[in-house]
């Protein structure tokens, strides 16, 4: 169930991406992403990615992720936040 439920599902790839950058920015790094494999496919897609996404949005990712860490109640603006949905992801 598990399995089939995995591969029917969407790939929150975007979601993922921006959850890493903003947990780099949150301790004041730059995420270094390495393609392995042929072609350059991923590398494209996280520089759109990067592109897309704000600073402020980042920051709001990590906000989230700090409150969610800390077990504080999350506002509901923040109840779908990357941190959320990557709990989700891996339940």
């Amino acid at each position: 169930d598990t399995l089939s439920g995995q591969i029917a599902s969407t790939v929150r790839w975007s979601d993922s991406i921006q959850y890493l950058l903003a947990l780099a920015a949150a301790r004041g790094r730059d995420m270094e992403f390495v393609e392995l494999g042929q072609g350059e496919v991923l590398t494209r897609m996280l520089q759109t990615i990067r592109q897309q996404t704000s600073s402020a949005q980042l920051e709001a990712i990590a906000s989230a992720e700090r409150l969610a860490s800390a077990g504080a109640p999350l506002p509901a603006a923040a109840a779908a936040t990357a941190h959320d949905r990557v709990s989700e992801w891996n339940r």
